[in-house]
């Protein structure tokens, strides 16, 4: 049977994505995970626009990417 390797990662809120992507990204180098845990809010309880929304989500594909993360 095949397992899950999961990674928690804990962290302050960041007062923007862009600061906790940049944070994420240093983290995760070297990594090899199928799924990254991240706390609720971590990059900040603002809502988000459509284009942010979507710059953020592409980043955290990129990051996934390269740990072959899903």
């Amino acid at each position: 049977m095949d397992k899950i390797r999961l990674s928690l990662a804990q962290t302050r809120r960041f007062s923007n994505y862009s600061d906790g992507i940049t944070w994420l990204r240093t983290q995760v180098r070297g990594l090899d995970t199928d799924l990254i845990v991240l706390p609720e809010n971590w990059v900040g309880t603002r809502v988000l626009s459509n284009e942010e929304f979507n710059e953020f989500v592409e980043m955290l594909r990129v990051i996934a990417e390269g740990v072959n993360a899903w």
